[in-house]
């Protein structure tokens, strides 16, 4: 419809800006994606805790 909002597109300082905010959102998710891994890898480690926990709770009710 209105062609000439995209017309910054096509201009040097356009495209470059276009590159500029590409290159901040991809920083930003994968900053957020590291700080989800650690977030996980934190959560697992407690999962692994707690079962060992629950393994030797096990062991020990289950002795002669």
């Amino acid at each position: 419809d209105n062609k000439l909002a995209y017309s910054y597109l096509l201009t040097p300082s356009g495209i470059e800006e276009k590159a500029r905010l590409t290159v901040s959102f991809l920083k930003h998710k994968v900053a957020e994606y590291e700080a989800i891994r650690k977030e996980m890898a934190r959560c697992f480690q407690d999962i692994e805790r707690a079962l060992g926990r629950i393994e030797g709770q096990l062991r020990t009710l289950n002795r002669p």
